[in-house]
C-alpha cells in the first residue's frame, strides 16, 4: 500500500490496525516513509531532482534495501533516512500523548476564548 505525504498521519494507525488484524494469517504490514528518493517523480512534479540538496536524496536501491531490512527486523514503520531510533521514539511518544486530545465535544478555540480575561478578549 502506498500512502501519499498528505495521508501519512492516518497511514500509521490504519497500518497498525491492519497488521494486528492480519497477524494470525501470517501477513506482515509495513509502512515505509522514505525521504526524497532519486526517481523521475521529481521532474514530473515540476521540481527537478537537481534542484534538491544532494544530501537529501537517497538512491532508490538504497531506500529499498533499507525498507527490506526494516521488514526483516519486523518494523511496522521504517524511515530509511532516519539514523537515530530515539528520534522516532520521541515522535511516537508525543503522538501517543496527543491522541486522547484529538477528539473533543467542543472546538478548542472556544475553550481558549473562555479562558481569556474580558479586558484582553
Amino acid at each position: 500500500m502506498a500512502c501519499t505525504r498528505a495521508r501519512r498521519p492516518s497511514c500509521s494507525p490504519f497500518s497498525r490496525s491492519l497488521g494486528h488484524e492480519l497477524a494470525d494469517k501470517g501477513v506482515r504490514v509495513q509502512v515505509v516513509l522514505p525521504g526524497a528518493t532519486a526517481t523521475d517523480f521529481w521532474g514530473i512534479a515540476g521540481l527537478p531532482l537537481e534542484d534538491l540538496p544532494a544530501e537529501w536524496v537517497m538512491p532508490p536501491g538504497e531506500m529499498v534495501d533499507a525498507a527490506l531490512a526494516g521488514l526483516d527486523q519486523g518494523e511496522l514503520v521504517t524511515l530509511p533516512s532516519l539514523p537515530e531510533l530515539a528520534d522516532w521514539q520521541t515522535y511516537e511518544s508525543a503522538r501517543q500523548a496527543l491522541f486522547p486530545k484529538l477528539s473533543r465535544s467542543s472546538a478548542a478555540y472556544l475553550d481558549l476564548c473562555r479562558n481569556v480575561p474580558h479586558h484582553l478578549g
